[in-house]
């Protein structure tokens, strides 16, 4: 029976603490912000696997696209593409950073992919003098 007891103390106080943490968090935000530090958001522009050079007509065009897209929107501050970068081929790599340096955000980031190496071996990271 004490440990119903116990555990019903327990659930109270976590109950006041969360009670007491969303009273002052919306003090602090709704009622008085001009008193208090506001906390800014970031926003990132993630994309995944433009494998640049897979279509040979145009290898750049839905990368550029997109970076035009970002640009116009105006809202990112950072991006990151994850992975397959570019498409098992060095033919690309100096276009890809040039493509990239026209993004305007604060920085960009990448992961790298399994097609961001040679083919074959698979064993030559193309990107690495960039990572």
């Amino acid at each position: 029976m004490k440990e119903k007891g116990v555990s019903l103390t327990i659930a109270m106080v976590i109950a006041a603490i969360i009670t007491i943490a969303a009273v002052c968090g919306y003090y602090l935000v709704a009622v008085s912000p001009e008193k208090h530090a506001v906390i800014e958001s970031q926003v990132w522009w993630i994309a995944s696997d433009p494998h640049i050079g897979f279509h040979r007509a145009n290898p750049l065009n839905n990368l550029e696209v997109a970076i035009e897209d970002v640009n116009d929107l105006d809202i990112a501050d950072y991006a990151i593409l994850l992975g397959d970068v570019i498409h098992e081929t060095m033919e690309y790599r100096e276009n890809f950073f040039q493509l990239m340096s026209r993004l305007e955000v604060e920085n960009w980031y990448y992961v790298l992919g399994n097609h961001d190496f040679e083919n074959p071996p698979w064993e030559e990271n193309l990107l690495s003098q960039w990572t």
